[in-house]
């Protein structure tokens, strides 16, 4: 049986995140064989407005637009219900978690999805009734691997000449040049992301976007 999984922004943005740390390279490495998973229709993705709403204020913009396309590749779309608005203040009146993680929570729990994947330490120690929340790489080490992924030198041989063919020599380093940013780490980023606002006032600031 197909698995239904739902990835909160955080998971999304790893591959983005600064690579020094080997747990981050690690949670990088396993969500890109995720999503190839759900490319093969290995797995089935869920998509909520809530995601949509957290990617919006995507501080870098190449990473808003990429994000954006996996909602075009998912099964399951989950809009701004009451419903959800009501099991999300009740998963954050029980576990203690922030509101848009609330949020999260009850939109993969309405989805039905089995698992909820996240690189939020918190998220990761909270319980959510019937679904499992998990760390990309436990979750790797639980999918059998059906197949190797291409090597890192080739993608990165196939990358520069497509940036070479596309861009020409001199704009494909000044692209180059333009991602290597100062270190930064989406999970950390958004710990302080909409603080002193409710849920509900969250909730309705993420309907009204999703009805524009």
């Amino acid at each position: 049986m197909i698995k239904t999984i739902s990835l909160d922004n955080c998971c999304f943005n790893r591959p983005y995140d600064t690579q020094n740390e080997e747990t981050v390279r690690l949670e990088t490495e396993a969500k890109i064989y995720i999503q190839e998973l759900i490319k093969q229709g290995n797995l089935i993705l869920v998509w909520s407005f809530i995601l949509d709403f957290e990617n919006n204020v995507n501080p870098f913009v190449e990473q808003k637009e990429s994000i954006r396309e996996w909602k075009k590749i998912a099964g399951i779309y989950v809009p701004a219900l009451e419903e959800i608005r009501i099991n999300a203040n009740r998963i954050q009146q029980t576990t203690g978690l922030k509101a848009k993680d609330s949020l999260h929570a009850a939109s993969a729990l309405y989805a039905k999805a089995d698992h909820l994947l996240t690189t939020d330490k918190k998220m990761l120690k909270s319980d959510y009734e019937a679904i499992t929340v998990i760390n990309p790489v436990h979750f790797v080490l639980k999918f059998p691997r059906r197949e190797k992924m291409r090597s890192e030198t080739l993608i990165k041989t196939e990358g520069m000449k497509t940036l070479r063919d596309t861009l020409g020599l001199v704009d494909a380093e000044k692209f180059i040049m333009l991602i290597k940013r100062e270190p930064f780490d989406y999970t950390e980023w958004q710990t302080h992301l909409w603080e002193g606002k409710s849920l509900d006032d969250i909730f309705n600031a993420a309907k009204e976007l999703e009805n524009k």
